[in-house]
């Protein structure tokens, strides 16, 4: 079966002939072959009017069906579009937990700042101590034994 396209160049050339044979019999007087040569373009044209016509309702199908498929696409991207901006909101939430987590750390840090600065000390006065005390303890044991001479 021929493709519509040749269907309607044919009924095209088809159409040139008997048009062509229509203007042969005009010159040739005779006036009942003029009629026929007309009647045979006009069906023609009718013809190719048709394939036209059902090549057109057969587009504006195939057109319907692809704009059918484009809305679904926008659909779902409408809907991929809400989810991402569910998500974004989700992810603006976690942030601004986020901010608070750290500047309650930051003011953690400052207040207890002065704390550690003075354990720090206290730590080392304790070191300090300590090594006095040893230093008192040897000498108590010395005079509590004092060497033999």
């Amino acid at each position: 079966m021929l493709s519509e396209e040749l269907q309607i160049q044919l009924l095209c050339h088809i159409g040139i002939v008997n048009l062509l044979g229509a203007q042969a019999m005009k010159r040739s007087r005779q006036p009942k072959g003029v009629e026929i040569g007309c009647m045979d373009s006009e069906q023609m044209v009718d013809k190719i009017q048709n394939l036209l016509l059902g090549m057109e309702e057969r587009t504006n199908v195939r057109f319907d069906k692809v704009d059918a498929r484009l809305d679904g696409v926008g659909v779902r991207l409408d809907k991929v579009d809400g989810r991402l901006d569910k998500m974004d909101g989700r992810l603006g939430s976690i942030e601004t937990k986020v901010d608070s987590v750290a500047r309650e750390l930051t003011l953690n840090n400052e207040l207890l700042a002065p704390f550690i600065t003075w354990s720090h000390r206290v730590e080392d006065e304790i070191i300090r101590l300590s090594a006095q005390l040893q230093e008192v303890k040897a000498r108590l044991a010395k005079l509590e034994n004092p060497p033999a001479h």
